[in-house]
């Protein structure tokens, strides 16, 4: 075989186990975006957001209601789609509340434990 043919055909081969290798890392990248909720998504639809004013209040709920935005947390985290705090939850809780009809909207509503005004003695 000439020393050309041998070229060729090493020149192939190195070309397909490059192909193999760029293919493998990048499903590590594949893997790792989806293991890490792909963060980059994440931050793109951050700093693509206006900047909105924001409003501090204070609220009061049942033990078993706050305990629920961490389930919640939890949740979203196994499936990730990551929710960096409470405060995105609640938020996520708005908009799927105003996307319910009425009757929905009320049936939710009749659910929630009414609450005495005020902060609690200790």
């Amino acid at each position: 075989m000439s020393t050309e043919g041998k070229k060729s055909r090493f020149r192939d081969r190195i070309d397909k186990t490059l192909a193999e290798e760029r293919d493998a890392v990048q499903e590590r990248f594949s893997k790792a975006d989806i293991a890490l909720g792909n963060r980059e998504k994440e931050n793109t639809r951050r700093k693509n957001a206006p900047a909105k004013k924001v409003v501090r209040d204070n609220f009061s709920m049942p033990e078993e209601d706050y305990a629920l935005i961490e389930e919640i947390r939890q949740r979203l985290i196994r499936e990730h789609a990551l929710a960096r705090n409470k405060s995105e939850v609640l938020r996520a809780g708005l908009i799927a509340l105003t996307r319910m009809d009425s009757a929905d909207l009320a049936e939710a509503i009749s659910q929630v434990v009414i609450l005495k005004p005020g902060r609690k003695s200790e």
